[in-house]
Parts: structure tokens; sequence; C-alpha cells
């Protein structure tokens, strides 16, 4: 296994390779990576993602982010720790709200954030050599040198604040998905499903996650605040299912229309290893996370959830 990852295409699997050791330890750590991966998919916060209560100290991030010395960088994970809160909420805040060096806030690995913008949509130059130039070493893998990391504890000294006073962390349940997904399937199965979450979000979608002892990812078309109401496609849960929701679209325009339902199942059945049969149209099947490991598969699957993104934003006079 580990020769297969050390020559996979995917740089997240040869990452694996390259670990002398393999357990809970490393797993925790890679779902930190990937929760802030997550970050880089979404449009924005949401009512799921971010943390939107009066006490989150925005203010303390944005102290502790204006004293942070050139020639130096911290994580998303370092400041969710400073403000008690988690790395998706801080990405979110930084993408949707100006703050001071935010492009000293890399991914745990040193590298930027796929999502990362600057507050000035005309500016596009590259964030990497803004560092270089502030005095941080960068790799040519784009990493930056983790002896110039400011963690949290440091982050709470440089605005005096002791590090015994750092609030304790509010786990989200977007990182608790990344967390059991990571630890309860292989990597290429998780990087598959996170595959799909990422696409989903560049059609337009955004995530919602359950609330159960295994957090579910909910792949929402329309949110609550929309005029038809919300509406997903599909959950998918870390213990390996994709489960396609026919029983929550029964009730939801323009899929209480059974037609587009079947017409949905029909399109899902072009799935390589997908078979949903016309009796469970009132019912919530689903398949194997496992097939969507395969590139061909993950992108048909795209495909048709594209379809039905594009049929949840319709109304009747639309058609």
């Amino acid at each position: 296994m580990a020769v297969k990852l050390a020559k996979s295409g995917i740089a997240l699997n040869r990452e694996i390779a390259d670990q002398e050791r393999w357990g809970r330890p490393e797993i925790h750590a890679r779902a930190d990576a990937l929760a802030e991966r997550i970050v880089a998919i979404w449009p924005g916060p949401t009512g799921e993602a971010v943390d939107t209560r009066s006490d989150v100290a925005w203010d303390v991030m944005n102290r502790a982010l204006a004293e942070l010395p050139a020639g130096s960088w911290t994580t998303y994970g370092d400041v969710a720790a400073l403000i008690g809160s988690h790395p998706v909420a801080v990405g979110a805040r930084l993408a949707s709200h100006p703050a001071p060096n935010a492009h000293r806030v890399l991914q745990v690995e040193g590298t930027v954030s796929a999502g990362f913008r600057w507050p000035d949509p005309n500016r596009t130059d590259d964030p990497r050599d803004l560092l270089r130039a502030e005095g941080v070493e960068v790799d040519r893998y784009g990493r930056a040198s983790q002896e110039q990391r400011i963690v949290a504890e440091e982050l709470a000294q440089l605005i005096g604040m002791a590090p015994e006073d750092l609030p304790r962390p509010r786990p989200g349940r977007d990182v608790r998905f990344v967390e059991q997904l990571t630890e309860l399937q292989s990597p290429e199965v998780a990087e598959a499903a996170i595959a799909v979450i990422e696409a989903w979000t560049r059609l337009g979608g955004t995530l919602g996650f359950g609330t159960g002892g295994e957090t579910s990812c909910f792949l929402l078309a329309r949110g609550r605040e929309h005029e038809l109401g919300n509406i997903w496609s599909a959950a998918i849960y870390p213990s390996g299912k994709f489960e396609v929701v026919f029983q929550h679209l029964s009730v939801r325009t323009p899929f209480d229309d059974i037609t587009l339902r079947q017409e949905f199942r029909q399109r899902l059945n072009k799935v390589p290893g997908v078979e949903i049969a016309a009796a469970k149209l009132a019912l919530r099947p689903g398949f194997p996370l496992k097939v969507l490991v395969d590139p061909d598969t993950r992108n048909t699957l795209i495909e048709q959830l594209g379809w039905f993104y594009e049929q949840a934003q319709l109304d009747g006079s639309d058609r």
C-alpha cells in the first residue's frame, strides 16, 4: 500500500507514504489539514459552517494578526485555538471580512489555501511572493518553513494574553465530518468524497451537517431562506455511504414531480457501479463511497449532480 501511495498522482497520498507511521495522531493531524482544505471550497459563511454568535472574538483575531511579524506565519487552526473557534470558521471569516496580514494565515502544512483572495478584487499577485519578500522561507512545493510558524500560544503572547488563558476550542460539525471520514475510510476514498464535495460547491451548492453521532454531510442546492425552501441532492456518510434522498425530494419542489425523480435516478444509474431500482423512488437508497475513487466514475456523478442543481433553481414558471 505504501508503494502505491508513493507512486500516486495525488499529492495527499504521497504525503501519507512519507510518514514513518500511520496511527491516530497522524490521522487527526491529517483531518485538521483536510478541514482547512475544505475551507477553500466553500463560497462563504453558512449557518452550519460559521459560528455567528456575538461572543466569537474576531477582534482578538484581528489584534493578533496585526501583531504577526513579517517573516512569520500562522495557521487557521492556531487562530481558531486563540479565539475558541475552529479552522473552517476562521477560514470563512477571512474569506469574507478584511483582516490585517490575512496572507500570513496558511494551511497547516504551510501552503496558501486555494480559497485565498485579496480584499482588493483587482489584486492578483501571488501571496507566496509577498511572504518571501517579507522573509518567509518557501520551498519549491510552496510550503512555508515550519521554523517560522507562530503557534497559538505565541499568538496569545503577541497580544499580552497568557497561554493558559486560551479558550477551549468548540469543534464544529464540519470538522467532525472530516475527522470521521479520514478515520473510517482509506485515504483514496476520503479524498474522492472530498473531491465530490469540492465539485458540488463549485457548481454553486453549499453544505450542511447532521447532528448525530455519525456526522453526515448534506449537498444543499437551496437553503432554508430560499422561497421554495431547502433541498439537498444527497448525503455523504463517513461510514462509507453516498445516500440519494428520494424520500426527502418527494416533498420538495420541483422534485415532488415523480418524473423528475425518475430522471434523476436514471441519470445516477449512468454512474459506473451504481444501480438504483425504480422501486426505491420513495426511499433513501445509496451506494458505497469507494466507487468514487475512479476519476471517470466521479466525474460522471458530478455531471448528474450538476443537472440536479440546475433543476433545483427552477420553479414551475421556468419549465
